[in-house]
Order: C-alpha cells, then sequence, then structure tokens
C-alpha cells in the first residue's frame, strides 16, 4: 500500500502536468470546442492558476 507521502507527490505531479498543460494552451492559443462551445483562450490562464496553487498545496503538504 502507498504512503501518504506518495500519494501526495503523485497528485502534486499529475496537478502539475495540468497546470502546465494550460499554460502550453494559452501560450499557443490551441483551440478546444466542447459541441458547439469553443472554450475561451483565457479560461485555461486560470486553470493554470488553479492547478499551479493546488500542486503547491498538496506537495507542501506531504511533508506533514
Amino acid at each position: 500500500m502507498l504512503k501518504h507521502q506518495t500519494i501526495h507527490l503523485i497528485v502534486a505531479v499529475l496537478l502539475a502536468v495540468g497546470s502546465i498543460a494550460h499554460l502550453l494552451r494559452f501560450i499557443y492559443g490551441i483551440p478546444i470546442t466542447f459541441g458547439n462551445w469553443q472554450v475561451p483562450v483565457w479560461l485555461s490562464f486560470v486553470g493554470f492558476l488553479i492547478a499551479g496553487y493546488l500542486s503547491i498545496i498538496v506537495y507542501k503538504s506531504r511533508k506533514k
């Protein structure tokens, strides 16, 4: 069974990867469409900030 520290590290890395993906979409303006709705590029910047913040919080909490 995995220790809590290992699980926190895995979650932090996955959130960091998601954050970087949002940042790359924001920089390169990659279009994403769901049905008839095109997701605004600026929304990826918000996703970058939120996922990055959560990644830092989870990474810091693994030491406790």
